[in-house]
């Protein structure tokens, strides 16, 4: 990932026709070791890179979907990235919610599923959630269904998305029935998904890219991986120009989607 996001950067600096001494000076490092990482004579943290994306205006989602299994796996031992292979930083963030709470994902299962109590408490003190899902009649749908579920092998098409989704649904409708008071409204969106997000109180937000490579994220080396299997960037409010990114991503989503009606009558 290191050695593709330097690549992608370098390319940007010189697009954008800004010298290497101007970047060094921004950042507080020396253009020769600036000169030693863009040539991969040098390894940079994830920091700098991150530092450098900043200051060339790259998006930072792009590079942390370059991350490759064994990449990910030094950033989380040096606590630059989080790896959500348990429930637990997902708990997490449902926990520190006590106004808002936004969620996004191809189904949000996991989320709806662990935080059900959790989010029906918070509506009972007035708060609001928003959970944004993707449209299970959509093309966007189909595709990833196809991506991930779809068993070379055999020839077949596994039912879990599906079956997940219609979950999903099943929780979201007890929260409905089972809420005495806050905001709370499903969306549902229509295009391929890219990523999933909770964003907690306007504060923090857990970014976690669905990433396309061929990786090692599970045994069947997959060349999608799903969403608990690949990288999460905690982003706070203090991290303005990530923080900016990634709430407006969930605010464009969220206006493009189409309300779910979760009660007939």
């Amino acid at each position: 990932m290191i050695k593709k996001a330097v690549e992608v950067l370098t390319n940007a600096r010189k697009e954008k026709n800004i010298s290497q001494e101007k970047v060094a000076a921004a950042l507080g490092i020396t253009r020769s070791y600036l000169a030693q990482v863009e040539s991969n004579r040098r390894t940079p943290s994830w920091k700098l890179v991150k530092a450098i994306s900043i200051f060339l205006d790259q998006d930072i989602s792009t590079l942390l979907s370059l991350v490759d299994f064994e990449e990910a796996r030094e950033l989380v031992k040096k606590g630059q990235i989080h790896q959500v292979r348990t429930p637990e930083l997902i708990l997490s963030a449902l926990r520190g919610a006590r106004k808002s709470l936004d969620i996004l994902g191809i189904n949000s299962l996991g989320p709806l599923h662990q935080g059900r109590d959790m989010i029906i408490d918070l509506l009972g003190k007035g708060g609001r959630v928003r959970v944004c899902i993707l449209n299970l009649d959509s093309e966007g749908f189909e595709k990833r269904e196809k991506d991930e579920c779809f068993n070379i092998d055999t020839g077949e098409l596994s039912p879990r998305l599906r079956e997940e989704y219609k979950a999903s649904i099943g929780i979201l409708k007890d929260i409905e029935i089972f809420k005495k008071s806050g905001y709370f409204q499903v969306r549902l969106y229509n295009h391929y998904p890219l990523c999933s997000l909770i964003q907690v109180d306007k504060t923090m937000v857990q970014y976690n890219p669905y990433t396309k490579q061929k990786s090692r994220w599970d045994e069947a080396n997959v060349s999608v991986s799903r969403g608990l299997l690949s990288p999460v960037l905690i982003c706070t409010s203090g991290d303005k120009k990530d923080f900016k990114m990634l709430t407006g991503l969930y605010r464009d989503i969220w206006e493009n989607a189409e309300p779910l009606r979760l009660r007939t009558s």
